[in-house]
């Protein structure tokens, strides 16, 4: 199920994905319905998470944890390591 809000009214109804229609209007005042923001940022880490599942798959544990390792900025290697550890990673060991 997937909950779309009102942007005018912030009328709330579920739907199926199935059933949703490029540019749902609200059944109270006609406005656009879209996804809430809370619901938005949910689906984009549940998708963050399911690609690095995959990643991890593909090119395995120890590999996928060099290359976010390699990232210079601090704040972009830290959110990688969070989404490793949620898709499942584990971290090799090393020769330290």
């Amino acid at each position: 199920m997937v909950k779309l809000q009102c942007e005018k009214c912030k009328y709330i109804k579920n739907y199926f994905e199935k059933d949703i229609i490029y540019n749902e209007r609200c059944p109270m005042c006609n406005g656009k319905m879209l996804l809430p923001k809370k619901e938005l940022g949910d689906i984009v880490e549940h998708s963050s998470i399911l690609r690095m599942e995959q990643q991890i798959k593909e090119l395995g544990h120890a590999r996928v944890w060099e290359i976010i390792e390699r990232f210079p900025v601090l704040k972009t290697r830290l959110a990688y390591r969070k989404l490793f550890f949620k898709a499942g990673g584990i971290v090799p060991k090393s020769n330290v």
